[in-house]
């Protein structure tokens, strides 16, 4: 890439470690606003699903629009914005009374964050050691994981039904407060190489958002179901309890590996490694029905995920050094976090739990074989420059 000699400051590099996680918040507290929809609104799950769901697509829609010209943009207003703008939807969240004003009130969050993941997402790909940045970023959102884990039950018993809104309203001021030192990172409407402008995706981009779409429907059909397959197997509440613990804390070491391990391996070595894992971790969960085999299976396969996201957004960094593709990876993560509920419920209806686990590792197969197919064509790029 034509970025080595970019470097971030460090007031810079922290700030970004701050406010990008911002833009997973809906998809990390999908199960809390759900069950804060039930007690608030007495809606069913099914129903209550829908909501996150639409606010996922929100936050996707605005930052597809928002990266098509990210280069150019001033991503510290942008990200600023987008903060006031999702602090204002949670204040009316919390205060809302009304199931209508309520949805409407979490579309504005969405619109919000979808602008800080335009932001967020954007900025590694425009200076040096993208992949290790992003890196960071995962461990950055399996700290505000963990932090969701263990402050909406706290909370929920001093304040009740909105404990999961007022925690959320939290973590937008806090991570917000980074963002003046957010770089604006503003380029001229070309790329780095001195050549126009093109609406076209650099060739093998396209299969790594596939393979990004289908890894995190994969991750979110297998989350959803998690709690029913623990039921299965006569996992007690607070063996249950415990093991999402652990799994949340998982979540740090396994970005941290990554970051560790950057690019010593370069991209095909960690990314296969991961997916089988992943592969492995999602059979285990649901076709071996033992709770010795639950319980390592589900931390594994959910911090293989924190483990890849790097490794993903790095290639698209590689492969497209303005930051567009990078933004659309990071849209796309929220896609597929809101196409897997629904997908999942229709394999579900066909063939129960069995058919879950053969069908998030089926998906999986396929991303695995796409962003294999990228690599190839990002090698051919490189090969072609250096002749």
């Amino acid at each position: 890439m034509d970025n080595a000699h970019h470097r971030l400051g460090r007031r810079e590099y922290f700030s970004i470690l701050g406010v990008a996680p911002l833009g997973y918040l809906v998809f990390y507290g999908l199960p809390y606003q759900i069950a804060s929809l039930t007690s608030r609104f007495g809606l069913s799950e099914s129903v209550a699903g829908w909501v996150p769901a639409a606010e996922l697509l929100m936050v996707a829609l605005v930052a597809v629009i928002a990266g098509r010209s990210i280069e150019a943009r001033d991503k510290r207003l942008l990200a600023m914005v987008g903060v006031c703008v999702a602090a204002i939807g949670a204040v009316i969240a919390i205060v809302s009374d009304g199931l209508a004003v309520y949805v409407s009130a979490e579309l504005v969050i969405g619109a919000g964050l979808g602008a800080v993941t335009a932001a967020g997402n954007a900025l590694p790909a425009l200076f040096s050691e993208p992949e290790k940045t992003y890196a960071r970023i995962a461990m950055s959102m399996g700290l505000m994981f963990a932090v969701l884990m263990y402050c909406v039950p706290a909370a929920s018993s001093l304040i009740g039904p909105k404990a999961y809104e007022v925690v959320e309203l939290g973590i937008i001021v806090i991570l917000g407060s980074f963002t003046p030192g957010v770089p604006r990172a503003r380029m001229p409407r070309q790329s780095r190489s001195g050549g126009m402008r093109s609406n076209r995706m650099p060739r093998g981009v396209v299969h790594v958002l596939i393979a990004t779409f289908g890894l995190y429907v994969s991750q979110a059909i297998s989350w959803m179901f998690s709690e029913l397959a623990a039921q299965v197997v006569h996992l007690s509440v607070s063996g249950m309890t415990t093991t999402f613990t652990v799994l949340a804390l998982c979540q740090i070491p396994a970005a941290a590996i990554a970051t560790r391990l950057g690019m010593r391996a370069g991209y095909r070595t960690p990314i296969t490694i991961g997916m089988v894992l992943f592969i492995v971790g999602v059979l285990g969960i649901y076709e071996l029905v033992s709770s010795w085999m639950y319980i390592p299976s589900i931390i594994i396969s959910s911090a293989v995920g924190t483990f890849l996201f790097p490794y993903f957004q790095g290639l698209l960094a590689e492969l497209d050094e303005t930051g567009r593709s990078a933004v659309v990876g990071g849209a796309v993560i929220n896609l597929g976090a809101a196409a897997g509920p629904a997908i999942g419920s229709l394999v579900y209806s066909q063939g129960g739990l069995l058919f879950i686990g053969f069908a998030a590792a089926g998906i999986s197969v396929i991303s695995l074989s796409l962003v294999l197919s990228a690599l190839r064509f990002w090698k051919d790029a490189q090969r072609a420059v250096v002749a």
